[in-house]
């Protein structure tokens, strides 16, 4: 087998007190599913889910190869628009491992933020719950893109949104033009499962993997690129400042996944290290995360 490059760049070393790792999202889940299959990864409260990271592993595999059998070609874009949810975490993984770029879409953003955002990136499919709060996604969707309930799911042709073609809905009931997440999960092959493991093997750390807006203060959202080398050596060293290194963790995560803290420093800092994520609430909610104090005893917050 011909030996696997570490990277296409070149690298300016100095010396420094912690190494980095050359290494993409896919090989950490792998490396902690096989060092600590049994140990708890994450616990949905509100849905509840409650996962090891050997069951872990599975479903992002399953998603991963899912989103391979969409034949979308490696760096493509994929959106997805939800709270706090099992899904999501998930999500986060089997796109990097599927060899595509995630892009976190704010649950707050209203249509014309949506529609700047999937046509600024270019999104190919897009994966959502189907409301949330005061929102309703599917229906924002509908509104931007009113072929997508005459359309077959997978050939969406929307003049507003021309790259999307492929609607997932994170729930039990699909919507017209969509797929549901357990349907894709459901779906996969062994022969899928292989063709995935064989994408995820030859990706590289300076691969794009995530795409996140700022604020847009000062005029529209501007997506920053980051790479799996950037946000698995982000969250190591968050973890070590966290020292989740020096044992096992149990981490209430109250921030929005959407966002940097919850998604590299909550979900990836977790599995690098091995600790448990525990997710109260879809979205921020002080009564139950009093609740998961009791019930789960979680070390922070």
């Amino acid at each position: 087998m011909a030996p696997r490059l570490l990277s296409r760049l070149s690298y300016y070393h100095r010396p420094g007190k912690e190494r980095l790792f050359p290494c993409t999202l896919g090989d950490v889940v792998d490396r902690t599913a096989e060092k600590k299959g049994d140990d708890v990864a994450v616990v949905s409260c509100h849905q509840s889910i409650r996962k090891t990271f050997a069951q872990y592993k599975e479903d992002i595999d399953q998603f991963a190869a899912s989103l391979i059998s969409l034949k979308l070609g490696i760096g493509s874009r994929i959106a997805i628009i939800a709270p706090n949810v099992y899904e999501w975490a998930v999500v986060f993984f089997a796109a990097a491992k599927a060899g595509l770029v995630l892009v976190n879409v704010n649950t707050a953003y209203q249509i014309p933020e949506l529609e700047f955002c999937l046509n600024h990136t270019d999104c190919k499919a897009v994966i959502l719950s189907e409301k949330f709060s005061r929102q309703d996604f599917y229906e924002m969707l509908v509104k931007l893109a009113p072929e997508l309930e005459s359309s077959a799911p997978g050939k969406l042709q929307s003049a507003k949104l021309p790259a999307l073609k492929h609607v997932i809905i994170i729930g039990e009931n699909s919507k017209p033009g969509t797929v549901t997440f357990r349907e894709m999960m459901e779906s996969v092959t062994s022969q899928q499962l292989n063709t995935m493991r064989c994408v995820s093997s030859k990706l590289q750390m300076d691969d794009a993997v995530n795409l996140q807006f700022t604020s847009g203060t000062t005029g529209k959202p501007k997506a920053a690129q980051l790479s799996h080398f950037n946000i698995v050596n982000n969250a190591y060293l968050v973890g070590r400042s966290f020292e989740l290194h020096e044992q096992d963790e149990v981490i209430c995560l109250n921030v929005p996944l959407i966002h940097c803290y919850g998604c590299v420093a909550g979900l990836l800092s977790a599995v690098i290290f091995g600790s448990t994520i525990v997710m109260p609430a879809p979205s921020f909610k002080a009564d139950a995360g009093l609740d998961c104090i009791e019930n789960e005893k979680y070390d922070r917050s």
